[in-house]
Parts: structure tokens; C-alpha cells; sequence
């Protein structure tokens, strides 16, 4: 993504255009259905920025292109916001599971006193 015609052909993807999907994952080495799913990812945040702010995703993209400072921090704001909850589910459901095994030892333990 190192290229202004990389970053284009991201922003035609995310604006829907089929073909810079596929010319995208082609260049970036990825599979297409990798670089769709992480677009769809993309146009959800911009869809739930753009209802925070009252505003559509089309103008979302057109305020990050003209590099709109506010609707530029409220992205990263909600993207930092949505992998801080993917986090911390995720240690929650380690603990969850780390408990429910040490019951378990116990149990067995307790059952071959």
C-alpha cells in the first residue's frame, strides 16, 4: 500500500467497485474473498461513523479524502473502540474458560479422593 495507485484502488473498493477489489488483492498478494471481507469491515465502520456524525458514508469517504480532521478522528475512534471490544470479549471468554477447566480439575480431583 506503499503507492498512490494501491490507496486508490483501496478507496474504488470501498466505494464498491468490483474490479479495483480484485486488481487490490492482486497486488497486495491476498485472496480476493480476504480483501472483501476486510472492505465489508471498512464500510461497516464508515456506516457506523457516518451515523454518529448524521452523515452518510459517501460523505464520510469525502470528508477523509479532504482530510476533514473530525470525521478522520471519529473513524479511528470507532475502529480503536470496536478492536478494544473484540480484546477485551476475547480475554473475557479465556477467563471464563481458564475457570470453568480449574473447576473441572477440581472435580475430578475431588471425585478420585
Amino acid at each position: 500500500m506503499n503507492d498512490n495507485h494501491t490507496s486508490d484502488l483501496i478507496m474504488s473498493a470501498i466505494q464498491g467497485n468490483n474490479s479495483a477489489i480484485q486488481e487490490a488483492a492482486t497486488r497486495l498478494g491476498c485472496d480476493i474473498n480476504t480483501i472483501a471481507s476486510a472492505i465489508q469491515g471498512v464500510r461497516s465502520d464508515i456506516a457506523s461513523v457516518g451515523s454518529q456524525l448524521g452523515f452518510s458514508s459517501e460523505r464520510i469517504i469525502n470528508a477523509v479524502n479532504q482530510g476533514d480532521c473530525n470525521v478522520i478522528q471519529a473513524l479511528k475512534d470507532c475502529c480503536c473502540e470496536t478492536q478494544k471490544s473484540i480484546l477485551t470479549s476475547n480475554y473475557e471468554n479465556r477467563i471464563a474458560l481458564d475457570h470453568a477447566i480449574a473447576s473441572l480439575k477440581d472435580t475430578v480431583n475431588f471425585v478420585g479422593l
